[in-house]
């Protein structure tokens, strides 16, 4: 694995291992006795969720940027790219799109955005227009990138890991947003299903790094 890619990896599985930690210290026989414990152990996890779903946005942004810059010192030719990623390598030109209204101009700018000479020219990725919107971390975001990029395989370990994505971001919603106050929201959690959380995240990132690098490694990215 790269040098870029292998400390993307590291540093969110670190963030997750303290996380990890943080959950392994609290006494859950304490917590049956004493309700301040009890609430203190749910308001951790709580923020716990908060916490991963930030590291897994971050993970995505910086994973997306790693693969850019790979592929950026490749010097991959237009006429070499594969298909669906034209859709990042004339990102910038395709948004500008949006802002025409006449109908002839927008086919005319259509018609020149694809009959340049791209042969001509190493495509050059922006950071600014990877495949994410900002938002909380969930399956599709994956799925989009696998789409875009045309990843072989699964863009998630399986249907479970998928379903505790969608739980960490749902639960990090609520928390975020007030829709539950973070007593309540970590009491409905126990801490062993908390941990089994962390670790099928930690398999997402890992995953996501493996097949990233055989992305990379295996030239996906021609046509």
């Amino acid at each position: 694995m790269s040098l870029l890619l292998i400390q993307t990896v590291h540093e969110a599985s670190l963030e997750l291992d303290r996380i990890k930690n943080e959950i392994l210290s609290l006494d859950p026989a304490k917590a049956m006795i004493s309700p301040a414990i009890r609430d203190s152990n749910a308001r951790i996890i709580a923020s716990g969720y908060v916490w991963i779903a930030a590291i897994l946005e971050r993970f995505f942004r910086e994973i997306l940027g790693s693969l850019f810059t790979e592929m950026n010192s490749i010097g991959i030719q237009y006429d070499q790219l594969k298909p669906c990623l034209f859709s990042v390598a004339c990102s910038t030109e395709l948004i500008s799109l949006k802002n025409l209204s006449d109908h002839k101009k927008i086919w005319t700018r259509r018609v020149d955005i694809f009959s340049r000479p791209w042969q001509l020219h190493s495509v050059l990725f922006k950071i600014e227009n990877i495949p994410y919107d900002g938002k909380t971390i969930r399956p599709d975001h994956l799925e989009t990138v696998w789409e875009v990029f045309g990843i072989k395989g699964s863009s998630i370990p399986s249907p479970i890991h998928a379903m505790a994505l969608k739980d960490i971001a749902d639960g990090r919603n609520e928390v975020v947003h007030g829709e539950i106050d973070p007593i309540s929201f970590g009491r409905k959690r126990t801490v062993a299903d908390f941990l089994k959380k962390i670790s099928q995240m930690e398999d997402i990132i890992l995953h996501v790094g493996a097949e990233t690098e055989s992305y990379l490694k295996n030239s996906e990215y021609l046509r």
